[in-house]
C-alpha cells in the first residue's frame, strides 16, 4: 500500500497525482473537514500536508485528531523553503518540478504517535 498525502485543494491535488503519488484533498479544504470523511482513510498510510498559514495548519491539525484513531500511520510534512501562505503547488513550481525531491522530503515526514503531538506542529 502506498501512502497518501492528504492536501488543501483540488489543485494540490492533481499536481501530486501528476507527480505519481496517491493524493486527496477535502472539499472546501481542511478546516472543512467532515466525520463521515474517516471511512474513507481507514488502514491508511496517511500523510498531513498543510498550508503554510495558521489557518491550513490549524485545519490540518483537526483532522490529523479527528482521523487519528483510524489510519494504520499518521505524519505531518512541513515543506522547506515554502513561502508564507505557500501551498504544495507554490513548492512544486519553487522545485521547478522535481518529483525526486517531493519523494525525499515526503519520506522525511514526521511520523505522529499521537493525536496530542499535532499541536506542537500547528502553531
Amino acid at each position: 500500500m502506498c501512502s497518501s498525502d492528504l492536501v488543501e485543494g483540488e489543485k494540490d491535488a492533481d499536481n501530486l497525482t501528476k507527480f505519481g503519488f496517491c493524493s486527496s484533498t477535502i472539499a472546501g479544504g481542511a478546516g472543512k473537514w467532515k466525520k463521515y470523511y474517516e471511512k474513507y482513510f481507514k488502514d491508511a498510510d496517511l500523510i498531513l500536508v498543510p498550508d503554510n498559514d495558521l489557518p491550513g495548519r490549524k485545519g490540518m491539525e483537526k483532522v490529523g485528531i479527528e482521523i487519528f484513531s483510524v489510519v494504520k500511520r499518521l505524519r505531518w510534512l512541513k515543506l522547506p523553503n515554502l513561502p508564507p501562505k505557500g501551498d504544495i503547488s507554490d513548492w512544486i513550481e519553487i522545485e521547478k518540478g522535481n518529483s525526486e525531491k517531493f519523494e525525499k522530503v515526503d519520506r522525511k515526514s514526521t511520523r505522529l504517535n499521537s493525536s496530542h503531538a499535532l499541536i506542537s506542529y500547528a502553531v
